[in-house]
């Protein structure tokens, strides 16, 4: 089956609306951190990534900064260089309990005003496809790397399935116009090979089940938040379906075949 380009739709330069991409005290905290970024290959990810591509919903303003890097140096060898950075700068930087050797979570203080709360930075390791993406962002000087819509995708749905996070939905939803149901199976499953259908199919349930306050903490609009939980159910009813029907191969969610493609065995039947 033929899939769209989803590459195609890959931004360069600025984005559409730079003042909505950044949460609080972001923007300052990334101007300390872009040379380590350089350094060990870091893309901004999460909420700002999908922003950054058109996707996604307003910054909260508890949100913290993900960072993603598909280059094989330590994680924690990495945290440590952005730790340096953030104390060199001034800021006030704990590290915070559960790290991994794919993940590790700091807290840092930033010492400048008008924001002195701390801000959450994730430094996670990821098999990325793509290389970052350098856009510009309100608050900033010089471009920042996100990471690709495609690998913004992936790693949105792949948390989807993991936790019962609104936002995650709003995001995922958000990606509708730019990948079929079928792309964001195949990436995820090739992006992660722990990935489930059955599972994201059982998470867009609860999704779908929460309270419609939920979803209007994130700025969605009332009208709206019924829309995003009737697609959630829709897309789950139809991955149990083909699911019980024993397609398991993510590519057999592709919507439309391909023109031009020669015809299958049992095109001939």
């Amino acid at each position: 089956m033929a899939a769209r380009n989803a590459s195609a739709h890959r931004p360069t330069g600025r984005s559409d609306e730079p003042a909505a991409i950044l949460g609080p005290g972001h923007a300052e905290l990334l101007e300390i951190l872009l040379p380590v970024c350089v350094r060990h290959h870091l893309a901004l990810a999460g909420g700002p990534a999908a922003r950054a591509h058109g996707l996604g919903t307003p910054a909260p303003r508890t949100e913290e900064l993900e960072l993603a890097t598909g280059e094989s140096t330590p994680v924690a060898a990495i945290a440590d260089a952005v730790a340096h950075a953030c104390r060199d700068a001034g800021c006030v930087v704990a590290a915070q309990p559960p790290g991994t050797a794919l993940l590790a979570n700091l807290l840092v203080t930033p010492p400048y005003e008008p924001s002195s709360r701390p801000i959450g930075v994730t430094v996670v390791k990821k098999p990325l496809a793509h290389p970052p993406v350098w856009m510009d962002a309100a608050g900033l000087d010089s471009p920042v790397p996100f990471v690709s819509a495609e690998d913004a995708a992936c790693m949105t749905l792949v948390a989807l399935t993991d936790r019962t996070v609104p936002g995650d939905l709003l995001t995922v939803h958000s990606m509708a116009d730019r990948f079929t149901p079928g792309e964001l199976l195949a990436m995820a499953s090739s992006f992660d090979e722990d990935f489930r259908p059955g599972a994201l199919a059982e998470r867009l349930d609860k999704l779908a089940g929460l309270d419609d306050e939920a979803y209007q903490r994130y700025g969605t609009a009332v009208e709206d938040v019924g829309e995003v939980k009737r697609w959630a159910l829709a897309w789950a009813h139809d991955i149990t379906l083909d699911l019980l029907e024993g397609r398991e191969d993510p590519d057999a969610y592709y919507d439309s075949p391909d023109p031009d493609a020669p015809p299958g065995p049992a095109d001939d039947l």
